[in-house]
């Protein structure tokens, strides 16, 4: 796993997104959401676009792993 401050120098819109999101979590304004392909609870935010922080897809583990994969090709 790459550190936090490799990963904000590496990836800073990356970072950004998440830390955006997670405040707005924190706050309440953004809700976790079950799997939008499975309905599994345990889920993770995915960004589509990192200019959107805020637009988050919720997903659990093997489905967004399935989704990187699918980008990135």
């Amino acid at each position: 796993s790459i550190s936090t401050k490799r990963m904000r120098e590496k990836y800073p819109e990356k970072y950004s997104a998440r830390m955006e999101a997670l405040k707005a979590i924190r706050k309440g304004t953004l809700v976790k959401k079950p799997c939008e392909v499975c309905g599994e609870i345990k889920v993770e935010g995915h960004h589509e676009d990192y200019n959107k922080p805020l637009d988050v897809m919720w997903l659990c583990k093997k489905h967004h792993v399935a989704r990187e994969k699918l980008i990135s090709k």
